[in-house]
C-alpha cells in the first residue's frame, strides 16, 4: 500500500510540475486579453488616466511600503496600489476589473523599478543605475 501511494504521490507531483507552466501561460494570456478588452471600450484619454493612476499608485504604495506605513511585502504594496486606484477611478465613474487592473500594477512596477536592479558583481553602495534603459515593446 505504502509503495502504490508513493508511486501515487510522484505522478501527481509530475502531473503538477508539467501543467503549472501551461496554466501561468493560460492565465497570463487571459489577463492580457482582458486588458486588450478593456482597453478597446475605452477613448485614449480614459485609458491615460488609468494607467497615469495605476503609475501613482504604484509609487505611492511604494512610499508607504519604504516609510513603515505599511508592511514593505509586494503582496501587501500590491492591495495597497489596488485599493488607491480603484478608489480615485471611482470618483469618476470608472471601474476596472480587479485582475486587470492587478495585471496594470505589475506592469507599472515593471516599468517603474526593473531597471534598478543591481548587477551581479561588484557594486557597493551608490552602484544604481541613474538612467533606465530603452523600454522594450
Amino acid at each position: 500500500m505504502d509503495v502504490v501511494s508513493e508511486l501515487l504521490q510522484k505522478i501527481a507531483v509530475d502531473v503538477v510540475t508539467i501543467l503549472a507552466p501551461v496554466a501561468v501561460a493560460f492565465v497570463a494570456a487571459w489577463l492580457a486579453r482582458q486588458t486588450q478588452l478593456v482597453k478597446a471600450k475605452l477613448n485614449a484619454e480614459q485609458w491615460k488616466l488609468i494607467t497615469s493612476v495605476v503609475d501613482a499608485a504604484v509609487v505611492a504604495a511604494e512610499q508607504s511600503g519604504l516609510a513603515g506605513y505599511i508592511k514593505d511585502l509586494g503582496s501587501e504594496k500590491r492591495d495597497y496600489a489596488l485599493n488607491y486606484a480603484q478608489k480615485f477611478l471611482a470618483q469618476y465613474k470608472i471601474t476596472v476589473d480587479t485582475q486587470v487592473l492587478y495585471k496594470l500594477i505589475e506592469q507599472a512596477v515593471y516599468d517603474n523599478f526593473q531597471w534598478r536592479k543591481l548587477p551581479d558583481e561588484g557594486v557597493g553602495v551608490g552602484g544604481l543605475s541613474e538612467t533606465p534603459p530603452n523600454k522594450i515593446g
